[in-house]
């Protein structure tokens, strides 16, 4: 029998689901009009993709009704290398170690992360980034509606040894008129509203859950924002990733 990860993604819509979750999280209604089939057909192997730990579901903080879809993308690697290594014992090294990392050449690409408050998750993955990237990237940040950073960002990117920097919560108006290759909204209602930048970015979301939201003692506090920087230091590995291999491929 084939491995699991294989009768699940070897589904033509299936994998297609799987294609258009792996830059940005997306509602069913935008999976639909991606992949151009019904709902309900949509929403069915949306399901068969969660109940095998490929694909996670978060309702959204801007609406209560909407939910949106992200695909866990080190669960995929783990099954793929899984059935390689199983069909060709020894593949799991070679194809998951011992490579090194290659640097950005080329033109400087420009990131703007963008939430409500500018306070929290924006400001987290600007700094991992920017720790990741260097000289090249640039990397910034910002809220529709800023609030001034929580002090705790300050704590959890220390405790992921990350350099913290000036940070300073920003009005998204203070880059009116400037151009970003990518603009990656980490809060359900900043990507409902509307911003004014130049060029056309490429625009990308992660729903992450608000730290800043959270009820109780600091112990409570921490534990929130530990398991937000967690989820977003993931994803900005793998939105550095992708950015490399587009660098190699070009």
């Amino acid at each position: 029998m084939a491995p699991p990860i294989l009768q699940v993604l070897g589904h033509e819509l299936r994998w297609q689901l799987a294609a258009s979750l792996r830059a940005s999280d997306l509602r069913v209604g935008e999976l639909t009009a991606a992949t151009g089939e019904a709902q309900n057909l949509v929403s069915y192997h949306l399901r068969v993709l969660r109940d095998a730990g490929l694909v996670r579901e978060r309702r959204s903080s801007a609406d209560g009704r909407d939910i949106y879809y992200s695909l866990d993308r080190r669960a995929v690697t783990a099954g793929l290398l899984g059935a390689a290594e199983a069909i060709s014992p020894g593949t799991r090294p070679q194809l998951s170690g011992g490579s090194k990392e290659t640097p950005l050449v080329g033109r400087l690409a420009s990131i703007l992360f963008l939430c409500t408050g500018n306070s929290a998750r924006s400001q987290i993955a600007e700094a991992m980034l920017r720790e990741l990237g260097g000289r090249h990237l640039l990397v910034r940040s910002a809220g529709t509606h800023p609030v001034g950073v929580h002090p705790q960002v300050h704590v959890v990117l220390a405790s992921h040894n990350v350099r913290v920097g000036n940070l300073r919560s920003k009005p998204i108006s203070e880059f009116g008129g400037q151009t970003f290759d990518y603009v990656v909204s980490l809060c359900d209602i900043a990507r409902t509203e509307p911003v004014k930048l130049g060029g056309k970015p490429r625009l990308v979301h992660w729903s992450v859950r608000d730290p800043v939201t959270t009820r109780g003692n600091e112990k409570a506090v921490a534990t929130a924002f530990e398991r937000a920087a967690n989820e977003i230091q993931v994803r900005v590995q793998d939105f550095y990733s992708d950015l490399r291999n587009q660098t190699s491929a070009a």
